[in-house]
């Protein structure tokens, strides 16, 4: 019984780390790095050395923050993700979705 309520307790954190949250507002954030997209084999990936990933396959978005602080991750006029320090989700590639745009990481103060 004990290993069924540790397990249920962990089930919560496990569950909020796998959903992006899209959320484009960032008061006072200040942009750290503006990256394109290369082909990745099958996928299109955008890396900013030391901040963030996000990578495209098939129609799924992975959103990875390398930092130790809260980012917002946007590809502009498609897609805006807040992402906690040093954790990932992923959350399905709205229609018509380019990577043309590059991405761009906004530091939360």
């Amino acid at each position: 019984m004990k290993a069924i309520t540790a397990i249920l307790a962990l089930l919560p954190a496990a569950l909020a780390a796998d959903t992006c949250v899209a959320e484009c507002g960032c008061a006072g954030c200040g942009q750290v790095a503006s990256v394109s997209f290369v082909q990745d084999g099958d996928e299109q990936v955008a890396t900013a050395a030391g901040w963030a990933t996000m990578s495209l396959s098939g129609k799924t978005i992975t959103v990875e923050n390398l930092s130790g602080s809260t980012l917002t991750v946007n590809v502009y006029g498609q897609v805006c993700y807040y992402i906690s320090p040093h954790s990932s989700c992923t959350v399905g590639a709205p229609d018509h979705f380019n990577t043309a745009l590059g991405m761009m990481v906004w530091q939360h103060p």
